[in-house]
């Protein structure tokens, strides 16, 4: 994806049996800013914008996203993710983790 409307990675969940992690791939050649948005069931962003320079060709991962904004638990909750650097374009993900098995699901990013 690149400038233009937020992509959507939905089907979050932060729970004691459950984490969440979100990552950004920098398909480019120059750095891009990326901005990512925690929203709640009725569409409230839950917390402050994270944003993050992700190098050329690079990646960048945030474990247990929804701590590292301060969010808390969520019950149900989706991300967005906007290219804030024209000319780039990112590939976005998430991965819902559970926590007794590690086991990871892959959630892909929607782009309308």
């Amino acid at each position: 994806m690149g400038q233009g409307p937020d992509g959507v990675v939905a089907h979050l969940e932060k729970s004691p049996d459950i984490r969440y992690k979100l990552g950004v791939q920098n398909l480019g050649a120059t750095a891009c800013s990326v901005a990512v948005r925690l929203h709640g069931p009725t569409g409230a962003q839950v917390v402050s914008t994270l944003t993050r320079s992700v190098a050329a060709g690079r990646y960048y991962q945030w474990d247990d996203v929804f701590s590292k904004a301060g969010a808390g638990s969520q019950a149900l909750a989706y991300a967005t993710v906007q290219v804030q650097t024209a000319g780039c374009r990112v590939w976005a993900y998430g991965s819902v983790v559970d926590n007794v098995t590690n086991d990871p699901t892959t959630i892909p990013l929607l782009v309308p």
